[in-house]
């Protein structure tokens, strides 16, 4: 149970590299479709600003793991502070899913319509 817990964190939901492939294509739709200004820079910094919620996760999905490893080694840990740990990795994981959320939105207000259609027309 544990070992598919852990495999669960680490391949069936907490693996954010997919994700960073979208960013980076994203970057180059923007780059290419709004031409170089405010506009531009601020739809830019969104995406930045994505990318650092996407490493605050990672880091703290490393941090998690190390957590529940120890928890897991530790004879006396009961199954009340293991679950705890749980707890906090769900609390983490819908905050980070929440703010990519919300600024998936600050995007879309960055953008025109045509300009969202433009460059999200190959999803």
């Amino acid at each position: 149970m544990v070992i598919a817990l852990i495999t669960l964190l680490f391949l069936g939901g907490g693996s954010l590299s997919g994700f960073l492939a979208d960013v980076d294509a994203l970057r180059d739709q923007i780059k290419q479709e709004l031409p170089r200004g405010p506009e531009r820079s601020a739809a830019l910094d969104v995406l930045d600003r994505m990318e650092d919620a996407q490493e605050e996760r990672s880091e703290s999905l490393e941090g998690t793991a190390g957590l529940l490893h120890d928890e897991i080694a530790d004879h006396e840990a009961t199954v009340y502070d293991v679950d705890a740990l749980w707890e906090a990795y769900h609390r983490s994981r819908s905050a980070y899913n929440h703010r990519l959320v919300a600024l998936r939105f600050e995007l879309k207000a960055q953008l025109t319509r045509e300009q969202w259609q433009a460059v999200f027309a190959a999803e």
